[in-house]
């Protein structure tokens, strides 16, 4: 709670309540996203590195070249190939920016901004 205000300047109040039953997870649980991701507002960089690590094995740079391997067996070729690999990436993981105050505003979501956040090297 102070951290909270500190950091925001709004007051926290935090109320315990009873545990009465167990939750019911939603039938579509399986597809909410459970990536989620808050950087700081301008910080491409960031981002990047995000979808660099959610990429796993799936993009590799080699001598210079860029591969990308969308779904099956087969690397595909070129910064076209990579970038729209990771922009793809965003419907299983969700950046926000922190924009201060308590606000936050979708990054991954903006094409323009996800275009920032695609490695250049």
């Amino acid at each position: 709670s102070l951290h909270v205000q500190e950091h925001t300047g709004l007051l926290l109040k935090i109320r315990v309540k009873e545990f009465e039953e167990g939750y019911v997870l939603p039938a579509d649980y399986e597809s909410l996203p459970d990536n989620f991701f808050v950087i700081e507002a301008g910080h491409d960089q960031a981002a990047a590195d995000i979808l660099v690590k959610a990429a796993g094995d799936r993009l590799v740079k080699s001598g210079g070249r860029v591969f990308y391997n969308h779904k099956g067996v087969i690397y595909n070729e070129g910064e076209t190939e990579a970038k729209d690999g990771l922009m793809n990436l965003t419907k299983n993981l969700s950046i926000v920016s922190d924009v201060g105050y308590g606000r936050t505003a979708h990054y991954s979501n903006d094409t323009a901004r996800m275009k920032c956040a695609t490695p250049r090297d």
